[in-house]
């Protein structure tokens, strides 16, 4: 296995989201995904940083990217400290939203996704992304 990047981006501000966007790209081109796939990760990395923006009060995200025989993964873990998801299930419902937007960003990251895994309680909230070449 080989670890094509890994970056730990701290979320503090609106532009903290811009960057893991900018890095997520970065990791895409540098695991060789088409310009589709890349776009996605890109839309993934920006839906999970926001959420630890706006719903967690910040946090940090990190971006890996991950070679191993032929696969091609890009891995997102997100992390915030803030009062968590009360009802996960309800919050993956396109359409609804705690913060007054359109609701659709874990909706569309679960459709994009290779794989997603959230964890969340009291104390925060950890979201793993996963977003292959296939």
């Amino acid at each position: 296995m080989e670890v094509t990047s890994t970056e730990c981006i701290p979320i503090t501000d609106s532009s903290s989201v811009g960057a893991v966007r900018r890095s997520a790209l970065l990791v895409g081109e540098r695991l060789d995904f088409d310009q589709t796939r890349a776009g996605e990760l890109a839309l993934v990395a920006t839906e999970v940083s926001r959420n630890v923006l706006i719903h967690g009060g910040g946090g940090q995200v990190i971006l890996s990217g991950i070679r191993d025989e032929g696969i091609h993964l890009a891995r997102i873990l997100a992390i915030d400290q803030g009062p968590g998801i009360a009802n996960i299930g309800q919050a993956m419902t396109d359409g609804y939203s705690t913060a007054g937007t359109m609701g659709a960003g874990l909706g569309a990251m679960k459709r994009i996704a290779s794989g997603l895994q959230i964890f969340s309680g009291p104390g925060g909230t950890i979201v793993l992304i996963e977003v292959g070449d296939t």
